[in-house]
């Protein structure tokens, strides 16, 4: 470990008022992010083409072109930040549409619920210009 970067780190993270515990996680992902690697992970190629390995980064990469982008603009998330609770829906019509959810059958209520809130949000961003 280079020990005047390590050294540096932890000055940095002192100054920046971290706890003992936030100070060794701040300079082991700093020192990673230049490119370190611990003396105990192995290097060698046999480590990283395990089949479990493989098979688990194939699985992250298809979810992660499953994953839909946000429907929301920027412009209405920052709308959004700057409503009052129960401006846009209020908790008990939430609470509401989830019964009603329920009582169907749906298997996610919250989900339900959720997709209503966001529909209401785009309504009245839309409505307001």
């Amino acid at each position: 470990m280079p020990v005047a970067l390590e050294n540096e780190l932890k000055r940095r993270a002192r100054a920046k008022g971290f706890s003992e515990e936030r100070t060794g996680k701040y300079v082991y992902g700093t020192l990673r992010k230049t490119g370190w690697t611990p003396s105990t992970q192995s290097s060698s190629p046999a480590h990283h083409s395990s089949p479990v390995a493989a098979e688990v980064k194939e699985r992250a990469e298809k979810a992660k072109k499953k994953r839909p982008k946000p429907r929301q603009g920027g412009g209405m998330l920052a709308w959004r930040s700057r409503q009052k609770r129960g401006a846009i829906m209020k908790p008990s019509t939430f609470e509401e549409i989830e019964k009603k959810a329920t009582a169907a059958g749906a298997t996610n209520p919250k989900a339900v619920a959720g997709a209503a809130y966001w529909k209401t949000a785009e309504a009245k961003f839309k409505k307001r210009a």
